[in-house]
């Protein structure tokens, strides 16, 4: 995983399940962006829109809102993590609200 971040969340103490999910949204993530930008995008050059374009590709992909929810909480993690080490100039999940979950 890039710049340490899994090796981070196991020295937090992240369970085996909890680091396995995170380095497959991660990953899932950065297949998208390799898709979009062949030539590979460095952490320090995505943007909040790449991360919203994300979202909504996983709404076509028919994931409920609560999963996607999920996914951005963990993306919003991984670029917290970048920030906190310096690889981003700035953090571009910040400001990206979760979608809103229907009642039924």
């Amino acid at each position: 995983m890039p710049y340490g971040f899994i090796k981070h969340l196991e020295n937090k103490g992240y369970s085996r399940e909890t680091l396995i999910s995170y380095e497959k949204v991660i990953g899932q993530f950065f297949s998208f962006l390799t898709i979009l930008y062949p030539e590979n995008k460095e952490p320090f050059q995505i943007s909040s829109k790449d991360i919203k374009n994300y979202m909504v590709a996983q709404e076509e992909k028919e994931k409920s809102p609560s999963t996607i929810n999920k996914e951005l909480t963990i993306i919003k993690s991984f670029f917290n993590y970048l920030w906190e080490i310096d690889k981003v100039p700035v953090d571009p999940a910040v400001k990206i609200k979760s979608l809103k979950i229907k009642k039924r």
